[in-house]
C-alpha cells in the first residue's frame, strides 16, 4: 500500500508543478492545493485524473478520485489558507462521487473561455451542500475527449463558457443601472460584474434574517425584496421594499455588525450577491464611490425616520395613503383613469407596510374607495385622485 501512496504523491506533485499549483497539504491520499488562476486548477484536475487512469496500479486498479474545485478568497496564515471559500471547497467535496471532478459555478465563470482549457463543463444544476443555506450550482468537469462516467449524476449538455458568462454580462448591465456603480469605467464594471453571484428566491423565501452575519450586499435583477422588522409576537413592520436595479444589505458590510433587519422575497426574485471582500476592494479603489454610498444611506435613513414619524404621529389612513403614493411613484403605470400600482399587494402586505392590523387597513381602503380616491381590482390598486390622496397623507 505504501508503494501505491508513493505513486499517488509523485503524480500529484508532478501535475501541480506543470500547472502552477501550490501543494498546501498532503496527508495519506488527501490533497489540498491552491492555484492563482481558476483555469489552471481545472486543467490540473483533468490532468491528474488522466495521469491516474494511465498509470499502472497493479491488481488494485486506478483510484477513483474525487476532486472538488471552488474559486474565492483565502487568508494565508503560516503557509495555510483559511476562510469561508476554503471551507466551501471542502464542503463541495462532500457531494462529489468517486471518479468525479466537480467545480462550482464561481470557478467555471472565473476560468472564462480560454483557448488553453483542456476540459469541458457539464451543468449538474443546484445541489444542497452541508453548511450552506442556499443550494450551489455545480458542474462536472472532464477532459475534452472524455465521455461521461457511469457513476456521474445525470449530466446536462456541455456548457460553453461564453454562455455561462452571459450571467456576468447581466450583472454588468445591472451595475450600470445602480447609482453606486453607474459612474465606473466600463472595464471596471466588467471586472466587478464577473464577481457577482446570482441566486433565485421564491415568493416569501428568506434571504437573510436580523442578526445574521453580513457577508455580502445584494442587487436585484427581478422581483421585489422587502426589508422588515419582526417583533417577538410575530408582528411585522416593513421598512422598505426594493425593486429591480436597487441594492440592499450594504449597511452590515460597512460597520461589520450583524444584519439589522430581515430581507424577504416579496415576489419570485433573482438577486446578485457581491461579497464583502470584493466590495471593500471596490471602495478602496474608488474612494469617490463612498460619497455616493453615503448619499444612498442618507436617503434610506430619511425614509426610515419618516416611517417612525408616521407610525408615531399619523393615523392609519394617512400612513396608508403615504404607502400607496410611494408604491405608485416606484411601480406605477399611468392609465386613463389614474395611476395603477403594478405590484400586486395583499392586504396583509399593506398592513405590514403601514404598521397596523389587516382589519384596520381594510377599513381604510374601503373608505378611500367609497370617496373615489382609489379603485381596487385583482389585488391591483389604481389611484384615481392622487392630489386628494396626497392631501390625506399630509393629514388634511
Amino acid at each position: 500500500m505504501s508503494a501505491l501512496l508513493a505513486q499517488h504523491d509523485r503524480i500529484v506533485r508532478s501535475v501541480l508543478m506543470r500547472h502552477g499549483g501550490r501543494l498546501v497539504d498532503l496527508h495519506g491520499d488527501g490533497v489540498l492545493a491552491a492555484f492563482d488562476r481558476a483555469r489552471d486548477g481545472l486543467n490540473a484536475a483533468v490532468a491528474v485524473k488522466s495521469a491516474f487512469h494511465s498509470a499502472a496500479w497493479g491488481e488494485f486498479g486506478a483510484p477513483r478520485l474525487r476532486i472538488a474545485i471552488h474559486t474565492g478568497h483565502a487568508e494565508w496564515r503560516g503557509g495555510d489558507p483559511y476562510g469561508r471559500d476554503v471551507n466551501q471547497a471542502v464542503r463541495l467535496l462532500g457531494v462529489t462521487q468517486g471518479g468525479q471532478v466537480i467545480a462550482s459555478e464561481a470557478t467555471i465563470q472565473e476560468a472564462g473561455n480560454d483557448a488553453s482549457r483542456a476540459y469541458s463543463a457539464h451543468d449538474l444544476g443546484l445541489v444542497s451542500v452541508r453548511g450552506l443555506r442556499n443550494p450551489l450550482r455545480v458542474f462536472s468537469v472532464m477532459p475534452l475527449d472524455s465521455a461521461p462516467l457511469r457513476s456521474s449524476p445525470e449530466l446536462g449538455p456541455a456548457v460553453a463558457v461564453g454562455a455561462l458568462l452571459a450571467g456576468g454580462a447581466e450583472g454588468i448591465a445591472l451595475l450600470a443601472r445602480a447609482p453606486l456603480f453607474a459612474g465606473l469605467p466600463e472595464e471596471e464594471r466588467e471586472r466587478l460584474g464577473r464577481l457577482l453571484r446570482p441566486r433565485r428566491y421564491t415568493r416569501g423565501e428568506v434571504i437573510f434574517l436580523e442578526g445574521d452575519q453580513g457577508t455580502a450586499l445584494c442587487l436585484i435583477a427581478e422581483g421585489r425584496i422587502r426589508i422588515q422588522l419582526t417583533g417577538s409576537d410575530g408582528r411585522e413592520i416593513v421598512i422598505n421594499v426594493y425593486g429591480p436595479g436597487e441594492l440592499f444589505g450594504e449597511l452590515a458590510l460597512l460597520d461589520g455588525e450583524p444584519r439589522s433587519a430581515d430581507a424577504i422575497a416579496q415576489d419570485a426574485s433573482r438577486v446578485f450577491w457581491l461579497q464583502r471582500e470584493d466590495f471593500a476592494a471596490f471602495l478602496d479603489a474608488h474612494p469617490r464611490a463612498a460619497m455616493t454610498m453615503l448619499a444612498s444611506l442618507s436617503r434610506r435613513l430619511r425614509h426610515t425616520t419618516r416611517v417612525v414619524q408616521d407610525a408615531t404621529f399619523r393615523d392609519v389612513p394617512a400612513r396608508l395613503a403615504r404607502v400607496l403614493l410611494d408604491q405608485a411613484a416606484r411601480n406605477g403605470q399611468a392609465i386613463p383613469n389614474g395611476i395603477r400600482i403594478e405590484a400586486r399587494l395583499t392586504q396583509g402586505e399593506l398592513a405590514a407596510m403601514v404598521g397596523a392590523s389587516r382589519e384596520t387597513v381594510n377599513r381604510a381602503l374601503r373608505g378611500f374607495e367609497q370617496r373615489g380616491l382609489i379603485g381596487w381590482e385583482a389585488s391591483r390598486i389604481t389611484i384615481t385622485q392622487p392630489d386628494q390622496l396626497r392631501g390625506r397623507a399630509e393629514g388634511d
